[in-house]
């Protein structure tokens, strides 16, 4: 029901008989005649529009800035699965050459063997000014071989148990009537001491070797079985 300058307009009532869009014309044809409502409505309704539009607008905002707070938070949080770095206060340094100190030493494997036979530690580095790579536990080779590169004998710890592992390459290791390839990245093999072993480099290779412990005059070659020009220490 609708009301206008005391008139009631009721669909179905006996003042106005029709549908609801006779209603409607008859409203408007009532406004016309007095343009001053017509235009006081028409100044209302946009008035209401933009009330709407601010609003409307006003809750964009509100949900960007919340949306973006709540990104930034998250991005700026640690990962769960993220791990803890050590970072060294002087971590541009590059590292050359050997350091230490009582308790901490630091350095490069390749630069080191350079200087001990592929071998960074044992009881044959030598313990002057504390050194840490001397270990009568333990040791430890960093061997970059060749493809083609051998052992070049046959040999056998008395005392220490040995271990190879593949950082990269193929390497072969041959103990009598066995022998086992290690051709992924952290294959490994280990045996025992009295076991006679050879080893070749199929591809150029990263070998750690581990023995343990580190004993002096701990190994004897049983046999030569290549030249000279494909043997590694």
């Amino acid at each position: 029901m609708l009301s206008w300058r005391g008139k009631t307009l009721e669909r179905g009532s006996g003042s106005l008989n029709g549908s609801s869009s006779s209603s409607l014309l008859v409203l408007l044809t009532e406004l016309l005649k007095k343009p001053s409502s017509f235009f006081a409505l028409l100044f209302f309704l946009a008035l209401y529009s933009f009330l709407l539009i601010m609003l409307t607008a006003g809750a964009t905002n509100v949900h960007s800035c919340l949306f973006g707070c709540s990104l930034s938070y998250q991005s700026s949080k640690p990962s769960s699965n993220s791990r803890p770095a050590l970072i060294s206060s002087q971590s541009s340094l590059s590292i050359t050459t050997s350091h230490r100190s009582s308790e901490i030493q630091f350095g490069n494997a390749d630069h080191d063997v350079s200087l001990s036979g592929k071998w960074i530690l044992g009881h044959f580095i030598s313990p002057d000014n504390n050194n840490l790579r001397h270990s009568k536990d333990c040791e430890l080779k960093w061997a970059r071989n060749s493809a083609g590169t051998s052992n070049g004998e046959i040999a056998v710890n008395r005392a220490g148990h040995s271990m190879g592992i593949l950082i990269y390459g193929r390497q072969r290791y041959d103990f009598g009537s066995h022998s086992v390839v290690l051709q992924q990245q952290g294959d490994y093999v280990i045996w025992a001491p009295g076991v006679a072993h050879t080893w070749t480099s199929e591809l150029d290779s990263l070998i750690l070797t581990l023995r343990w412990p580190s004993v002096p005059n701990d190994q004897e070659v049983v046999k030569s079985t290549t030249n000279s020009s494909t043997k590694s220490t």
